[in-house]
């Protein structure tokens, strides 16, 4: 086991392990998934998994992601902004961009269903 410097909260929440000339705490790292480092507590000179902290965290983290896809999905639907004006100026007409419109629409499917679970989680965790 090495020695470790804890950087905790009030809670004893672990904000950050690091190695430093003042290192005093013994742990295996080994035995613990650091990516949610901050879902331990350091209790009895031993790092505790908080199961409510660590399912709050990953919910977080699971609608920044979907947050992440929806802006990545409307910017590509931007994209195809050219058609309705296209069409609508009568240089163009739907049969011509048929596959790009039901494609778009594919993307305003994905873009709801991303919303709607977002909505559905933050309406759950309330």
């Amino acid at each position: 086991m090495e020695k470790y410097t804890l950087n905790l909260d009030i809670n004893k929440y672990v904000l950050s392990i690091a190695h430093t000339s003042n290192d005093n705490i013994e742990l295996d790292l080994s035995k613990y998934d650091l990516s949610y480092l901050n879902a331990y507590q350091y209790l009895d000179c031993e790092l505790v998994l908080d199961e409510v902290k660590l399912k709050a965290l990953k919910g977080e983290e699971e609608q920044k992601n979907k947050t992440e896809q929806i802006a990545k999905l409307k910017e590509e639907l931007s994209t195809y902004d050219y058609i309705g004006v296209k069409i609508a100026m009568g240089v163009a007409t739907t049969e011509e961009y048929s596959e790009k419109i039901a494609y778009t629409e594919t993307l305003r499917e994905k873009i709801r269903e991303l919303e709607d679970f977002r909505t559905e989680t933050t309406a759950k965790e309330e």
